[in-house]
């Protein structure tokens, strides 16, 4: 006589309810997931400089020099002050309200050994008038960046981004030391 097999039993009607359950399962999932946060983090964050600022201004051996005021929309991205050794630097990066970057780079370095390390821009073409002062303006070989520099006293102040020259030029207008 046959025995009757032992253990689950399948069948076409059993494999269609538990396709329809995974089914049912995938799309409650899907459903939950849509209601979290699904924003992109900001990768850069904004920062406090003026912590940073104060301590550069009071022990640099060169006028250190910030916005006043920051354009509207701008914020503070990132700042630095390495002020060990006898070359010294700051910088203080901005991003526009259009998210295009703006930094402002001062130190005491060498010249082109400063400039190479802190910017593409290599090309030197006209330079702009800012405050009555004449400023040295390079461009990237892409275009995309430009920079604008003034070698004074041993100390190189360069602002450099991808916003426009105008702005690049508004803000290096709105630099001040104190």
């Amino acid at each position: 006589m046959a025995e009757a097999r032992g253990g689950y039993n399948r069948s076409v009607p059993g494999l269609f309810g538990a396709l329809i359950a995974v089914c049912a399962l995938i799309a409650a999932v899907w459903l939950l997931s849509q209601f979290q946060n699904r924003g992109t983090p900001d990768p850069a964050k904004t920062v406090d400089y003026t912590a940073e600022l104060a301590e550069a201004r009071r022990a640099a051996p060169f006028d250190v020099l910030a916005p006043s005021p920051v354009p509207a929309g701008w914020r503070a991205t990132s700042v630095e002050w390495d002020g060990g050794g006898p070359e010294v630097s700051w910088h203080l990066g901005f991003l526009t309200s259009a998210e295009e970057y703006v930094g402002l780079e001062q130190g005491n370095a060498s010249a082109p050994d400063f400039l190479s390390d802190h910017t593409p821009a290599t090309e030197v073409v006209d330079p702009v008038d800012v405050s009555g002062e004449s400023w040295q303006v390079r461009v990237s070989e892409d275009g995309r960046e430009h920079a604008l520099v003034q070698l004074r006293n041993g100390v190189t102040t360069m602002v450099t981004g991808t916003a426009p020259m105008p702005e690049l030029v508004a803000f290096a207008e709105s630099l001040t030391a104190d």
